[in-house]
C-alpha cells in the first residue's frame, strides 16, 4: 500500500516492542473496532512476519507520508498474544546463549546483539554486529541444528544495536532510539558548537559511538535566537565605547561583552541592534 492510497488522519507509527523499528500503519478497511489511541497494542505484518506492535500516535507531519509503505493493522492485540510474547522473549534469551557457545567454538569474529522468536515461532531472528560482510552460510545451518528452528541472521550496525539493545543516556533518560524514534536526524559538529557544546566527541557521542541524536532537537531553536545578535567574538558598541561578545546564551536570552579596560557586562538579546548608516552593532542605551 502507498502513502497516496491513504488518509492521512487514519495513519499511526507503530513500534514494534522485540526490535523498537517503527512504521506506519493504518487500520484496516470499514474496521472501527482497532483501538489506535497512542499505547494500544497491535498485531501488524514486517517482513519477518506478523508481530506486537504499540501504537506511538498518529502522523501528523505528511511529508513523512510522501512514498512512505503503510501497513495495515491485522487486529488489536490480545492478553494471550502478549503471553506469547514474553514466552519467546524467554526463549529467545536462552537460545542467544545457546549460539553465542556455538559461535566460540566457531572462532567467530561475529558479535551476537540479540534474538528475536518471530511471532507465532518457527524463526529465530539474530541480530549480530561484523566488521565488514561475513560468509555465515556455514554458521546459520550449525546453529539452527542447535536451537532446532530456522535461523535468519540481521547484520546491524552500532545504532541499531543501541536501539535494539536500549539504555540510558547521559541525561538520565531513555535513550532517544530506543524509546523516542528510531528516525535518524542528521546529526553534525557545528549543531553542538551553535548550541555552546563542548566539540570533545567524548563528551558529544552517545553509547553507539556517534554523536548524540538530541542535538539536532533544540538546534533550529538555537540558530533562530541567535540571528537577531551578533556571533561571539564579533565587536558592538555601548556609549561610544567599543566591546567585544565573550559569551550568548540562548535559553536565558543574555550575553556578556568585555570591554578594552576588562570591564564586563551583561546584556539582553533584545538590547542588541544593527546599526545599517555605520554598518555595526551596537547596544541601546538603558
Amino acid at each position: 500500500m502507498t502513502a497516496a492510497a491513504a488518509v492521512s488522519d487514519r495513519v499511526v507509527r507503530v513500534k514494534l516492542v522485540h526490535s523498537n523499528e517503527t512504521c506506519l500503519c493504518v487500520p484496516p478497511p470499514e474496521s472501527e473496532a482497532i483501538d489506535l489511541e497512542t499505547g494500544a497494542g497491535v498485531i501488524v505484518p514486517t517482513r519477518h512476519g506478523f508481530e506486537i506492535g504499540s501504537v506511538l500516535g498518529p502522523v501528523r507531519d505528511e511529508t513523512e507520508l510522501r512514498g512512505a509503505e503503510l501497513f495495515e493493522v491485522i487486529r488489536q492485540a490480545q492478553a494471550r498474544d502478549l503471553d506469547e510474547f514474553e514466552r519467546n522473549r524467554e526463549l529467545g534469551v536462552d537460545l542467544l546463549r545457546s549460539c553465542r557457545r556455538r559461535l566460540d567454538q566457531f572462532g567467530s569474529t561475529l558479535k551476537l546483539v540479540a534474538a528475536h522468536v518471530v511471532f507465532g515461532g518457527g524463526k529465530l531472528i539474530i541480530y549480530f554486529t561484523a566488521e565488514g560482510r561475513i560468509d555465515f552460510r556455514r554458521l546459520v545451518g550449525d546453529l539452527s541444528q542447535v536451537v532446532g528452528m530456522r535461523i535468519e541472521l540481521q547484520q546491524v550496525g552500532m545504532r541499531d544495536e543501541t536501539r535494539i539493545i536500549g539504555g540510558a543516556g547521559v541525561c538520565g533518560r531513555v535513550l532517544c532510539c530506543n524509546g523516542v524514534t528510531d528516525r535518524r536526524p542528521r546529526v553534525t559538529v557545528r549543531m553542538a558548537r551553535e548550541q555552546g557544546l563542548s566539540l570533545d566527541t567524548r563528551r558529544i557521542s552517545g553509547q553507539c559511538g556517534r554523536l548524540l541524536c538530541c542535538l539536532s532537537y533544540e538546534y533550529e531553536f538555537y540558530r533562530e535566537v541567535r540571528r537577531s545578535v551578533p556571533k561571539e567574538g564579533k565587536s558592538v558598541y555601548y556609549q561610544g565605547d567599543r566591546f567585544r561578545v565573550i559569551e550568548l546564551n540562548a535559553l536565558t536570552r543574555r550575553a556578556r561583552i568585555s570591554g578594552a579596560d576588562g570591564v564586563v557586562l551583561g546584556v539582553d538579546f533584545g538590547d542588541f541592534r544593527f546599526d545599517d548608516a555605520n554598518r555595526r552593532w551596537e547596544i541601546s542605551p538603558v
